[in-house]
């Protein structure tokens, strides 16, 4: 085939229409440009002229010079062609981007949880105040411990001058063995009286006898008449030894009752000898002693005042104030819990509320009354919170232990994402009937006994998801602590339900 063989006519004819992805490129060329046709202006004008550069295949030359000619010849095509890729590009990003901003629900599991309201205050760390005093009046003849000394329960603290107390001792003691020694002669004069009683009562049943035998064979005998004397001496006789059976029996008495007051004043002598002797009420620190020996127990410098005064830091105490707008919320034996950062900076201890003061400190809007609380030891480990420190209370007034719960987001938005006038993403009619099996919910849960009154119950309802729709949950929710709520009917463990929205786009 003869003819240029770079003409593209006889390339296609040679090589056919073949891909330019089948050609390799071939080695740099020197590439000859002569005039084509004789008659050209320009021809006579062009020189030889020898470039080197890649020698491309005529095929794809002749595809690329033909759609450059019709593009060049079309411009209307041209700019169809360009608002078309604009505006496929444009539709493909709007729908990318509006599909990717549209929200998607994000989701709730309801879980076994606790729930607890309580109130926040600051208090004061005090030690367990225990006072020492004699029972009984007296002078103090030794004084055993020192101020800042550490004594445990039943250690003797001070003696008083137990000489009066001994002498009153041994007196009860003798008035004792006296009354003793009466109560014997008494039991023993009050069985001889019952031994006569017993003779007298025989010898009388036998006059009796005989005096019947005698008259009733000569009624009018003289062994009869003598008879009938001897049973009037013996009935005599019966009465004696009763009348003085009588008397050693109230003498008895009075010796028994003697016994008893010589054994109470024994018993009291006993007592005020050994109160003579005081011991510690409670393991501590001795705090104050005011006394001396010689002097009276408890005597001070400006009157009388307990005697000595132990403080127990193994069972520190609390002062609290509390809000007058929030005291009626506590109650003895309330829970709570206890952090002193002067003593440790992570530990927490546990405890209960002992009471409430009425004793208002401050006016107005500070108003305030002091909660008594202590502290279990038991929760100290090896912290040991000083008298004065300062401690952070948190006092549990509500609790719900090992219940379902649901956090609170999901409960605000149902409130702000579907209200009850149906403009959210609930319809009205959804939202009446969730309410109505709601209630239903409600009185059948107090059927059961379950005690509203201490956990108040709310029959409403949340928001669901099922096969690309919003749907409404009736429920039943109880207690709330802000970061989650009680979820009492209505739903069970390992349930979703929506708390919120998101979109792809911006998260």
């Amino acid at each position: 085939m003869g003819g240029d063989p770079h003409d593209p006519d006889i390339l296609v004819a040679r090589y056919g229409e073949t891909p330019a992805a089948q050609f390799r490129p071939l080695p740099s060329a020197s590439i000859r440009f002569r005039p084509i046709a004789p008659d050209c202006a320009r021809a006579s004008q062009r020189q030889e002229t020898t470039v080197d550069e890649p020698t491309i295949p005529a095929a794809t030359l002749g595809r690329t010079e033909r759609l450059r000619t019709t593009l060049r010849r079309s411009l209307p095509l041209r700019i169809l062609l360009i608002v078309l890729l604009v505006a496929l590009v444009g539709a493909a990003l709007y729908l990318g981007i509006f599909g990717a901003r549209q929200p998607r629900p994000t989701f709730a599991t309801v879980h076994k949880g606790n729930v607890t309201i309580s109130l926040q205050t600051t208090g004061t760390i005090q030690a367990t105040i225990y006072q020492a005093d004699f029972p009984v009046d007296g002078t103090l003849a030794a004084i055993d411990v020192t101020v800042g000394q550490q004594v445990k329960q039943g250690a003797t603290l001070a003696t008083l001058n137990v000489a009066p107390y001994q002498s009153a001792l041994t007196a009860a003691q003798t008035t004792a063995d006296t009354t003793q020694q009466a109560i014997s002669a008494a039991q023993g004069a009050q069985s001889d009286a019952q031994t006569a009683v017993g003779a007298a009562a025989s010898s009388l049943d036998e006059q009796q006898s005989y005096a019947q035998e005698q008259c009733a064979v000569a009624p009018n005998g003289s062994a009869c008449g003598a008879a009938t004397a001897a049973v009037a001496r013996a009935q005599a006789q019966l009465a004696s030894a009763r009348a003085q059976a009588s008397a050693a029996q109230a003498q008895m008495a009075l010796a028994q009752r003697a016994v008893s007051a010589s054994d109470g004043a024994l018993a009291t002598a006993q007592a005020q000898l050994a109160a003579a002797t005081l011991v510690a009420p409670h393991s501590g620190v001795v705090t104050v002693i005011n006394g001396a020996v010689g002097g009276k127990p408890g005597a001070t410098a400006t009157g009388m005042a307990s005697f000595i005064t132990i403080a127990d830091t193994g069972a520190p105490l609390v002062t609290a104030l509390v809000n007058y707008q929030q005291i009626g919320a506590i109650q003895a034996g309330e829970a709570a819990t206890f952090q002193a950062p002067q003593a440790s900076s992570s530990a927490t201890f546990k405890g209960t509320v002992t009471g409430v003061e009425l004793l208002p400190h401050g006016e107005g809007a500070t108003l305030s009354y002091p909660v008594a609380l202590k502290i279990d030891p038991a929760s100290l480990g090896h912290v040991t919170p000083l008298p004065g420190m300062n401690a952070q209370v948190r006092i549990i007034t509500h609790a719900r232990y090992n219940v379902l719960v649901i956090a609170q987001s999901a409960v605000q938005y149902a409130h702000s994402a579907a209200p009850p006038d149906g403009s959210g993403v609930l319809s009205k009619s959804q939202i009446h009937a969730a309410l109505t099996s709601a209630q239903a919910l409600e009185q059948s849960t107090l059927a059961t006994g379950f005690d509203a009154r201490a956990d108040p119950l709310t029959a409403t309802y949340l928001v669901g998801f099922a096969r690309g729709h919003y749907v409404a949950i009736p429920v039943v929710l109880g207690l709330s602590d802000g970061r989650q709520t009680e979820v009492v009917a209505g739903l069970d463990s390992g349930q979703q339900v929506v708390s919120g929205q998101r979109s792809l786009l911006f998260g």
